[in-house]
């Protein structure tokens, strides 16, 4: 048995140790959120947040029909990217052209797995899987420029333009690029990133896809798929900005229920953070994945208090109507899109007001008999007010 004294040092040595860790956690001024515990609930409304708010009826055609909306959302113009063909509207939603449909002529496409926007919105860049160049187009001018050389090892998960000159790349988990991500130059040339080993495909798989995204002028996020940590990185430095304490996943048969954490949104003030319940199915021949449910909360900076979202609304012609979830763009624009047989639920819900005039329900029921279920899907954006959080100050 060891002398009663060596058990204290040794105890008081493990204190120091776990006193010096906290420490220095807390000197990396990473973030810690229990995603495991239920907080009160809250309201917001949304023009408390995001400036400008529009709402987007994307125009309905022979051409343009969309099964639902995936793409970017700007002031001038938005991109729907589509499974068979990529469209051009106006930032108010008037169809302008085809970019580019499925095909194997020039120009066209067999899979876009990534794509992005420069920061001025004038062009538009995106990747064809397996083809060694990534198309830019010119949006001004409707015109493609100079292809941008790469080498293609497999499925991208995203691109971003990290400057004018050089783009930030997140490979898909099992491609064979030997990097986590890496950064490239219009040349072809890579810079730098993380390698890592090649992954060898399960032959069946299922998860949730991970987050890569540009935030301000020098600050890329990324969360892998399966990892509770969010990660800010330049270049070949990768810093966790941000962690999540989740539920164990829970296996039963081929079947597992897991949660994820994320950030949506992230300025000065506050967070808008998502918690999503998933449902995973793999057996020998297959893989799928189902969602179970998914909350959405806020957690405010200066008060170190988080609450869940019960109900969001906006304003809709000066009425307000409820929203479902809410999804932010490169953290500083307000972007969702609803399917038009939803929107109309929610016009219809919006009329349940007791204090609505009889000219604002007429407005309503205007808009609602303008819509058909078959149409294109709405699209609600704005600005966000405040500046976006700059991640080097946590």
């Amino acid at each position: 048995m060891k002398n009663p004294s060596t058990l204290i040092c040794l105890f008081l040595i493990f204190l120091a140790f776990f006193s010096c860790t906290k420490t220095e956690k807390k000197s990396q001024n990473i973030l810690y959120f229990d995603l495991t515990q239920n907080y009160d609930e809250i309201e917001i409304d949304l023009d408390e947040y995001v400036a400008d708010i529009r709402t987007i009826q994307l125009e309905t055609n022979e051409n343009t029909l969309l099964r639902h909306f995936k793409g970017f959302v700007g002031e001038k113009y938005i991109v729907s990217v589509d499974y068979d063909k990529l469209l051009l509207f106006s930032g108010d939603g008037k169809y302008i052209t085809t970019i580019t449909k499925k095909g194997k002529g020039p120009n066209e496409f067999t899979q876009i797995d990534a794509w992005t926007v420069d920061e001025n919105n004038h062009c538009f860049y995106f990747h064809d899987y397996s083809k060694n160049y990534i198309y830019r187009y010119d949006l001004e001018n409707r015109v493609y420029l100079s292809d941008i050389p790469f080498e293609s090892k497999g499925y991208l998960q995203n691109i971003e333009l990290f400057n004018d000159s050089v783009l930030a790349i997140l490979p898909g988990m099992f491609s064979a690029y030997g990097y986590l991500y890496f950064f490239q130059e219009f040349n072809g040339k890579i810079l730098d990133g993380i390698k890592k080993e090649p992954v060898p495909h399960p032959g069946t798989w299922a998860g949730a896809s991970p987050a890569f995204s540009k935030w301000g002028k020098n600050s890329i996020v990324l969360q892998p798929s399966g990892s509770d940590t969010v990660f800010q990185i330049n270049q070949s430095e990768k810093n966790p900005w941000l962690i999540f304490d989740l539920e164990n996943a829970q296996k039963t048969g081929d079947k597992t229920v897991f949660t994820t954490g994320g950030v949506l949104f992230s300025d000065n003030e506050k967070l808008f953070l998502e918690k999503n319940k998933f449902e995973k199915t793999v057996t020998e021949f297959s893989a799928s994945m189902r969602s179970l449910s998914t909350e959405q909360l806020i957690f405010n900076l200066k008060s170190g208090k988080m609450h869940s979202i019960s109900k969001i609304t906006m304003q809709f012609n000066k009425i307000e109507i409820p929203l479902n979830i809410v999804g932010f763009q490169n953290n500083n624009r307000l972007v969702v899109s609803i399917q038009a047989a939803s929107f109309k639920s929610l016009l219809k819900e919006a009329q349940k007001n007791k204090n609505l005039t009889e000219t604002e329900i007429q407005k309503l029921n205007a808009f609602d008999q303008s819509l058909s279920i078959d149409d294109n899907p709405i699209i609600i954006t704005g600005v966000c007010k405040q500046d976006i959080r700059d991640l080097k100050s946590i």
